[in-house]
């Protein structure tokens, strides 16, 4: 039946910090409007997605139901199934649900939204226990090969069961939902924040650009976590600078769902490679969009990847990218039209893509002219915003 007040929204999230997933639910929630939308944040911990979303006038609450383990293990530069971690995070996702189950009774939802995968399992078992719908609000992708397939079956099983649609980021991961649940929403960015957002630069990063001036400049922009193939783009860089001395690589992002281990294994590849002068680690930055224009060329080179946020952000500035061709990259990236894919873990062919983009200017232009457009027809924020909309309605009404 139709509610004549907004929807009350409870939005789940499971850590405090802020990744792509979390940056693309800032965006949406300061989007959607307040008169159909009255939505309150509860995340697991607390920490600068907290903050952030009080910018935007939400209600916020901190439910310590945390910490949550990562599945997988990076040894010798391999991804390793990690079955200790399954059993703690089976433990944590029934105590999580308990912690939220009386605030969110207080709250009384018309709806719970979860963002990350920690979120959908618990927010899944205390929705079914209030009887309230669930949105699982999917920004990851699970590995065809992982547990020999079995555990993509079970995770489909699951979507059966606890939310009542399941947002995908891609048509490619339609495959891992129950089929009456998936709808896909592409991710998306504020074109109107675009042109102020790329300005600003802080004095250290406008110190270190002002060095490297002279040089073509390559932007990394991701988590500096396995899954984004950090590794295979420092060993590409080490290939450019071979025959590209005068490229300098700057790496923008950080190790933060506990991935320390990985960065420091990063930082002796680039010793090892003799890269020092050629790459430069930036960490997380306010100020992204700013770094990125001052880019001549934008990489993304995951092993695994949903969507990948950073390209639509690379043409929202008309900047010409390099990607793998993963997951739901090629839905985002027209080969040959709007950038280039190579294939994942393939340090010679992103290489390769790389010098062909810096030694034409003219391909690059056109891509980068190419991205801008395909970004203002398929992935604007209002465009995902109203989708949302449109849904969580259909689902309060049903």
């Amino acid at each position: 039946m139709s509610i004549a007040r907004p929807l009350r929204v409870a939005y789940l999230e499971a850590t405090g910090m802020i990744g792509g997933a979390e940056q693309m639910l800032l965006s949406i929630l300061a989007r959607l409007p307040r008169n159909e939308v009255d939505g309150c944040f509860f995340c697991a911990e607390s920490g600068p997605l907290v903050a952030q979303v009080g910018t935007i006038g939400l209600q916020t609450t901190v439910v310590p139901a945390g910490p949550f383990a990562s599945i997988s293990l990076v040894t010798k530069g391999h991804k390793v199934f990690n079955p200790a971690a399954v059993c703690f995070n089976l433990c944590q996702f029934a105590r999580a649900a308990r912690l939220h189950q009386e605030p969110l009774r207080h709250y009384k939802p018309d709806l719970i939204h979860t963002n990350t995968m920690a979120a959908h399992f618990y927010g899944g078992l205390v929705g079914r226990w209030l009887s309230v719908p669930v949105v699982w609000h999917m920004h990851d992708t699970i590995e065809e090969r992982r547990l020999f397939g079995l555990f993509r079956q079970l995770f489909r099983g699951l979507t059966a069961l606890l939310p009542d649609r399941v947002v995908v980021v891609s048509r490619g991961d339609l495959a891992l939902v129950a089929r009456t649940r998936g709808v896909v929403i592409y991710n998306a960015v504020d074109l109107e924040k675009v042109p102020d957002a790329a300005h600003p630069l802080k004095t250290d990063l406008e110190s270190l650009l002002a060095t490297i001036e002279q040089y073509a400049v390559v932007g990394i922009v991701a988590r500096l976590g396995y899954d984004k193939g950090i590794d295979v783009a420092i060993k590409a860089a080490a290939r450019v600078c071979q025959t590209s001395p005068g490229t300098r690589f700057i790496f923008a992002g950080d190790a933060i769902f506990g991935e320390t281990n990985y960065k420091h294994n990063l930082m002796e590849l680039v010793v090892q490679l003799d890269l020092q002068n050629h790459v430069t680690f930036v960490g997380h930055r306010e100020d992204v969009l700013a770094l990125m224009e001052r880019c001549d060329l934008i990489v993304l080179p995951s092993r695994r990847e949903s969507f990948g946020l950073t390209l639509i952000e690379a043409g929202a500035l008309a900047k010409p990218v390099v990607a793998t061709k993963v997951g739901g990259v090629p839905e985002v990236v027209v080969d040959g039209e709007t950038g280039l894919l190579v294939p994942s873990e393939d340090a010679e062919a992103l290489a390769g893509a790389i010098l062909r983009l810096l030694r034409a200017p003219e391909l690059a232009w056109r891509l980068g002219c190419n991205a801008r457009r395909r970004v203002e027809q398929h992935f604007t924020i209002q465009r995902a915003a109203d989708n949302l909309l449109a849904l969580y309605h259909e689902l309060v009404q049903t």
